[in-house]
């Protein structure tokens, strides 16, 4: 009787960790969409990155791009062609959402991705405190 309430009582712990990751991780992911959402409003109509982009200014186009990717948000920029002005998102990275830059022909893509390994390493150390 006392090893089933024991067993019991691990299996609730268990449960409750778990649940409380899976919400953190939640939260953090919402984070991350409004903050993708937040950039591909903004960089698109950055003057300064179109000029860039037409300079074929990489250097900017970078620094632009690395300024709006914020926690665990990474975002990044290719060319007409669909070649990657910016460095590229990494391989534990999701893609979100994409849009052009110009209209009506397109000389440029943003892409945002969420950087799935920190967003549970985050979660995993939340889970922990």
């Amino acid at each position: 009787m006392i090893q089933r309430t024991v067993v019991e009582s691990r299996r609730s712990s268990i449960d409750q960790r778990l649940a409380s990751g899976v919400q953190t991780l939640a939260t953090q992911y919402s984070a991350v969409l409004d903050s993708s959402n937040a950039a591909l409003n903004a960089l698109p109509r950055n003057s300064q990155l179109q000029q860039a982009v037409v300079d074929k200014d990489t250097a900017t186009v970078r620094k632009l791009a690395h300024l709006s990717s914020v926690g665990n948000l990474i975002v990044t920029v290719a060319d007409a062609r669909g070649k990657l002005i910016t460095l590229p998102q990494g391989p534990n990275a999701l893609s979100i959402k994409r849009t052009r830059i110009g209209t009506p022909r397109a000389i440029a893509t943003v892409h945002t991705y969420v950087d799935l390994t920190s967003l549970i390493g985050l979660s995993q150390q939340a889970d922990k405190d």
